[in-house]
């Protein structure tokens, strides 16, 4: 949508193709702020208080005891977002799939890498309880201890 309105503002330069790094990183950031803008009363919300918040080009991040050591940035000051949130959730669905149905403890490292969410393991644990793949997974995985102990016991 972006690209459109840009395209229409100027005549010269026109993007068309495949979307670039530049515009995803510039479309992820506006959803988000978008985002904290419904959840929270901006940083002085009091489920922020803890959290050593600052704002980063319109976003609120957390400051982490990890900012002087040599990372990506979004590695030392995450985003912080909330679990009530519809697309947190498409966000923490989206990973679960896209790391192979990862487990709560996999997905927590993933998304903690440039997000911090609020109840986030709660969320995760949540959503993969809905996952009918992981619960096929879960009861063939009974089905097989079960087997195995009739056989040995």
């Amino acid at each position: 949508m972006w690209r459109f309105i840009n395209n229409c503002k100027t005549s010269t330069c026109k993007r068309n193709g495949e979307l670039g790094v530049d515009e995803l990183n510039f479309a992820e950031h506006l959803v988000f702020r978008l985002v904290q803008e419904e959840s929270f009363d901006g940083i002085g919300d009091s489920r922020l208080a803890s959290l050593n918040p600052c704002v980063d080009n319109g976003l609120i991040r957390m400051r982490t005891k990890l900012v002087l050591r040599q990372d990506t940035f979004e590695f030392r000051c995450p985003v912080i977002l909330t679990s009530e949130h519809t697309v947190v959730k498409r966000l923490i669905w989206d990973r679960h799939v896209t790391h192979c149905h990862a487990g709560v403890q996999l997905l927590m490292s993933i998304l903690g890498e440039h997000y911090w969410i609020l109840g986030g393991r709660r969320a995760i644990r949540s959503l993969i309880s809905k996952c009918v793949r992981c619960r096929r997974l879960l009861a063939a995985g009974w089905i097989l201890q079960l087997l195995l102990c009739r056989r040995t016991g």
